[in-house]
């Protein structure tokens, strides 16, 4: 009962913190960080290792200045470490949500989360966000999405009194159910059908697959669909898609920042155009040479979860790069922003009928070997030929390969050549990225 009252007492905070002053977010996320830190080394093996091995304790952090006192968490330091390592000490996996990250740069691994966590950073924070963004209850919102690659508790416990009835009134609150789910690999005419018949107000979906869909929509004359905005996320949304998206939908676009571990991290903002942080649950650091950056300036993002207890995630490299804004948006609402968000690049892979494919339908064919891929990165080198680069986690056997180069080859098609190319390691790019998925005969990036 103590996670239900605190995801109850953190939910009604945050439906407050729009209008709060800029002070009791501050206090609130100074506690919320000290109760992490402190749980973090009481529960989590990693980091009792990490603190320990740096002569840290918890008492070290008692505000969000003290978290440069931590290491750096990277990707490369806790991929392959098992849940015994990561997720608190008492809890059955077997209770919690998955979430398997592709990982924008091409590591990817799991996360997990318990029910109430899980619905926390997807619903509640959603809520707020989407009503900043302009969206209604009541309203339809359709959203275009790859399928996810985790699944619910294989064991669910049963809830204490009260429990289910809180989870209820959540619900409510949030508002979050007239939500249509469509699934991004479909082809485009099916999608366009599911939008038509959902007669959405609010599309929402990855950038480059909107973007796709607002080409064919164009190239149709499909009128019918009018929403009355349209969300991006997932990747960098550039000028020209976003023009592209708002010209055929005749509907403003309005942009998000998340990842599977941290959900919403920001929001644009309709008044400024800067991305509104979520500061009351994730701090984000940008980090460049070792040193925080200023207003404009670019960095690394380092990001803590303020309330991820099952797995927690402590100044955390997210591997992406933005900007930093003003400390409180102009708008008037008491969080701080950023400019823009850099480095999330996916470009769209031209196919030698004219069509266009977004390649997380490659990654999706491949992730039943997800198991022993350690990296990947796929690149077009011509209209009829993609590469895939793979650093191995374990040695895969010959059938392995085999599969994966079927799998591959039927997404692609007969005119398409598919190479497969197992590597020791894969190269970052000068940015201290890599580009998961990048086109050389088309880029939208550059």
């Amino acid at each position: 009962m103590i996670e239900a009252a605190r995801v109850f007492l953190t939910a009604l905070s945050v439906s407050r913190h729009g209008s709060a002053p800029r002070e009791r977010i501050d206090k609130f996320r100074n506690r919320k960080l000290r109760q992490l830190v402190s749980h973090a080394y009481d529960s989590v093996p990693y980091y009792r290792e990490l603190f320990d091995r740096h002569g840290l304790r918890p008492g070290d952090i008692k505000t969000v200045a003290d978290l440069v006192k931590i290491p750096i968490t990277r990707k490369s330091d806790i991929r392959g470490l098992g849940p015994e390592r990561l997720v608190a000490r008492g809890l059955d996996v077997r209770h919690l949500f998955q979430r398997n990250t592709s990982g924008m740069t091409g590591q990817p691994f799991t996360i997990w989360r318990t029910p109430r966590e899980e619905f926390l950073s997807s619903a509640t924070f959603m809520r707020r966000e989407l009503r900043a963004l302009g969206v209604r209850r009541g309203d339809r919102i359709a959203i275009v999405k790859a399928p996810s690659r985790g699944h619910a508790p294989r064991e669910r416990k049963r809830e204490k009194p009260g429990t289910a009835a809180i989870r209820r009134m959540l619900i409510r609150r949030a508002g979050v159910d007239r939500i249509r789910y469509i699934n991004a690999f479909i082809p485009s005419s099916e999608i366009i059908q599911s939008l038509r018949e959902a007669q959405p107000d609010v599309i929402a979906g990855h950038a480059g697959g909107l973007a796709l869909i607002a080409q064919r929509i164009e190239s149709i004359g499909e009128t019918s669909i009018k929403p009355r905005m349209v969300i991006t996320g997932s990747e960098t949304v550039t000028p020209e898609m976003r023009e592209q998206i708002s010209r055929a939908f005749k509907a403003p676009v309005y942009d998000t920042y998340g990842t599977e571990e941290f959900s919403r991290i920001a929001t644009e903002c309709v008044v400024t155009g800067e991305y509104h942080v979520s500061d009351d649950s994730v701090v984000v650091e940008l980090v460049a040479e070792g040193n925080a950056v200023g207003p404009g300036e670019t960095g690394r993002v380092i990001a803590t979860n303020l309330h991820s207890y099952a797995m927690p995630f402590i100044r955390f490299d997210l591997g992406d790069l933005a900007v930093r804004g003003h400390e409180v948006c102009g708008c008037g609402v008491p969080f701080s922003t950023l400019e823009r968000i850099k480095g999330r690049m996916i470009d769209n892979f031209l196919m030698p009928d004219g069509s266009e494919l977004h390649p997380w339908a490659l990654l999706d064919a491949a992730w039943p070997h997800i198991r022993w891929i350690a990296q990947y990165r796929f690149v077009q080198e011509t209209t009829e030929r993609v590469v895939m680069l793979v650093a191995p986690r374990i040695q895969p056997t010959a059938g392995d390969l085999a599969d994966l180069v079927e799998r591959e080859e039927k997404v692609l098609g007969p005119d398409v050549e598919f190479i497969l190319r197992v590597v020791d390691q894969i190269e970052l790019d000068p940015s201290g990225k890599t580009r998961a998925f990048q086109s050389l005969v088309r880029s939208t990036y550059g």
